[in-house]
């Protein structure tokens, strides 16, 4: 009841919006990038390329570029 009197203006930000099904490709053509260097530097995958980089990177630019 309380959470419907409070203003617009100070709700908290809306979630960023997911990546599109399509991105998911990108994704999966990154890790294995990564898992290839990983490989070649003898190193865990998941210590070089985290998915939540990837996807932030993805989303920094998504579908046209720059990517921050």
């Amino acid at each position: 009841q309380t959470a419907a009197n409070v203003p617009a203006a100070e709700w908290p930000p809306a979630l960023p919006e997911p990546l599109p099904i399509d991105a998911a490709g990108s994704i999966k053509r990154l890790r294995a990038i990564g898992q290839q260097y990983a490989e070649k530097l003898d190193m865990t995958p998941e210590l070089m390329l985290r998915k939540k980089t990837l996807e932030a990177l993805l989303k920094s630019g998504y579908p046209d570029g720059p990517y921050q």
